[in-house]
């Protein structure tokens, strides 16, 4: 889990708002991984960044200008949760 605090977008302070941009409230951010060994070389892993979906306020400004609802330049990303699966192969000999 982190915690990114209230920040600005400074894009926006500078090219949209000028200086009365918004401060922008902090969120917690949960990234999650878990693995299994399937073989002496072999592990599967599946996981998540931002797994809760967290994004910033709404920006309405940006909706109607840009067609972004949300800040792109937030510390932890734009479009929400990405999750994935990894499968990992270790070759040659192990230590």
């Amino acid at each position: 889990m982190n915690y990114f605090g209230s920040w600005v977008d400074h894009f926006d302070a500078r090219f949209v708002r000028g200086a009365d941009s918004p401060l922008l409230e902090g969120r917690y951010i949960v990234d999650l991984e878990a693995s299994i060994r399937l073989g002496e070389k072999v592990t599967l892993a599946f996981g998540g960044q931002n797994v809760l979906n967290t994004f910033s306020q709404r920006m309405d400004l940006f909706a109607d200008i840009f067609g972004l609802p949300y800040s792109q330049f937030t510390p932890w990303g734009l479009s929400g949760g990405y999750y994935y699966a990894r499968l990992n192969y270790t070759w040659g000999s192990s230590f």
